[in-house]
């Protein structure tokens, strides 16, 4: 894919992956969105309760992409598909390291942010 963006100057471009049904419908470019990160709680060995937290606020999505994944069971299990998406976010560099390090707690979601609090 050819990009078609421009990062400015103290910018980074990152991609991350989220579930299609995790993120608005449709998924428009330019618009500001919130990041959250949907993870088990702090007592993961005991707890199935799930906790949310906002990883970034009010962020440019510079593109998108999609692409399905098909899994396919043994003889007594069933054919599952479901769409991912791929969302190139524009971030300074501490937000960057606060995307890595929420990939690695939990399952990523897009909101869109309110228009009054476009930057």
């Amino acid at each position: 894919h050819e990009r078609s963006y421009v990062v400015p100057v103290g910018y980074n471009a990152i991609t991350v992956e989220i579930d299609e049904a995790d993120a608005p419908h449709p998924l428009p470019l330019g618009p500001r969105m919130d990041l959250f990160v949907v993870s088990s709680g702090p007592d993961r060995h005991r707890s199935q309760k799930k906790i949310s937290k906002v990883v970034l606020e009010n962020v440019k999505v510079l593109q998108v992409s999609s692409y399905m994944i098909v899994s396919t069971g043994g003889a007594s299990s069933i054919n599952d598909s479901h769409s991912r998406l791929t969302v190139t976010l524009q971030v300074t560099p501490e937000e960057a390291r606060r995307v890595a390090i929420a990939e690695m707690e939990g399952k990523l979601q897009l909101v869109m942010s309110a228009l009054e609090s476009a930057k």
